[in-house]
């Protein structure tokens, strides 16, 4: 049976010059990688954890399952063109984006909040040392005009 199967003898890579980018770009000629920083809320990465662990996927090979499966999706998405799906899909997108935003927004608020409290304080003793500044004057400039004059 297996000697009906037609066999395709693939090229072999192991003695060529072909190594590395080289090799990569002769074999996915149009390819090339890109590295992403990527900022996500704790659910979020929790479930991405989560689908990683039960499909016992590294994080990394999980990641571009993710995005590759969520691209095909969404392509899928627009072909089919049914308006309901893609506006559904359109208004979670937009609102895990507003959420995103909002969690930012809270952090900016927060940190604002502080340098306040850290600007009224700074104030504040500005103030004692400006008024115990004052009082010491005070008494210097009347110890100068109580002193006797030549």
């Amino acid at each position: 049976m297996a000697e009906d199967l037609p066999l395709t003898r693939l090229p072999s890579y192991r003695n060529t010059e072909l190594i590395g980018a080289d090799f990569a770009a002769h074999v996915f000629p149009d390819a090339g990688t890109v590295e992403i920083r990527l900022t996500l809320l704790d659910d979020i990465w929790r479930e991405i954890q989560s689908l990683c662990t039960e499909n016992e996927w590294s994080l990394e090979e999980g990641l571009r399952i993710i995005l590759a499966n969520g691209l095909a999706w969404l392509k899928e998405w627009e072909e089919d063109g049914t308006a309901a799906r893609v506006r559904y899909a359109n208004l979670s997108s937009q609102y895990a984006v507003m959420k995103f935003r909002a969690f930012q927004y809270l952090q900016a608020a927060q940190t604002l909040d502080m340098k306040i409290n850290a600007l009224r304080s700074e104030g504040d003793m500005l103030r004692s040392a400006n008024e115990h500044l004052r009082a010491e004057l005070q008494r210097l400039d009347g110890s100068v005009s109580a002193a006797p004059q030549k």
